[in-house]
């Protein structure tokens, strides 16, 4: 099972810790997310939010039941390590690609992850393949990218992520400067909720007035996550009073939360 007897215990223990997140590793199947969410739910202190839940596709079988477990999902992490070791290695970057534009359907925010600077576990700069490759996910729309063993043991941690950031900013500039089009998830077009719409209105207001900035309050992080899915392509500042809040909208993508 995705989740053993001993990761109930190590989950109520994240719980007690009011933690941000939670990751699942090795899900196959939309139901283990709805199980740990269920648990997350169950367990969860008055007056907080359930941890929200980040599936690891790391398993051809998530791949297959993709569009389920990114709907029961939070949010969805590319595991490309695992998912390298578990399907051929020439399919990986395509798989890449699938999970983050049906991510993107759904609205979901997606974190492309491993290897993405490993060369700098030991060198003081990227090869040029690695800095391609943390803009290459950019482009494809990821929310975030996101360093392991670079920070966890490696030589140069600060260096590290400073370079992922300047990679970051660099492709993100080029995609602010380039033509950019209407395009909220469509899922949730199809779901008529109120909330994704007068986001999806904003955008074109934005647009049509060329504003520099999307200000808003989002006091549980709701706004933001709806504004963050239509791709302004300017920055989007979210206030809250909730300082957990806070933190988990540092996941949005283009979001700056401000507590």
């Amino acid at each position: 099972p995705a989740t053993t007897e001993a990761d109930w215990s190590c989950i109520a223990w994240a719980v007690d810790n009011s933690l941000d997140f939670l990751a699942l590793s090795f899900v196959r199947r939309a139901d283990e997310v709805r199980a740990l969410k269920r648990r997350l739910h169950d367990l969860h202190h008055p007056g907080s939010s359930p941890i929200p839940v980040v599936s690891k596709i790391e398993k051809p079988q998530a791949v297959a039941d993709l569009d389920s477990i990114i709907e029961a999902s939070d949010a969805v992490m590319v595991a490309r390590g695992d998912l390298g070791v578990e399907m051929d290695i020439a399919q990986v970057p395509i798989v890449q690609k699938q999970i983050l534009a049906r991510c993107q359907y759904f609205g979901r925010p997606c974190i492309v992850a491993t290897q993405m600077l490993e060369s700098m576990i030991h060198a003081a700069s990227p090869t040029r393949a690695e800095a391609s490759d943390v803009a290459n996910a950019i482009f494809d729309a990821a929310d975030a990218v996101m360093l392991s063993g670079e920070t966890a043991v490696g030589k140069h941690p600060a260096l590290v992520v400073e370079t992922m950031r300047r990679i970051i900013a660099a492709a993100e500039s080029h995609i602010a400067s380039s033509p950019h089009h209407d395009s909220p998830p469509q899922h949730l077009i199809e779901s008529r909720y109120p909330t994704a719409a007068l986001a999806h209105g904003a955008w074109h207001i934005a647009k049509d007035i060329d504003a520099k900035l999307i200000v808003c309050w989002s006091q549980a992080g709701g706004t933001a996550r709806y504004l963050s899915q239509n791709d302004f392509h300017i920055p989007i500042v979210a206030y809250t009073s909730d300082p957990q809040t806070a933190r988990r909208m540092a996941l949005l993508k283009g979001v700056t939360p401000i507590l």
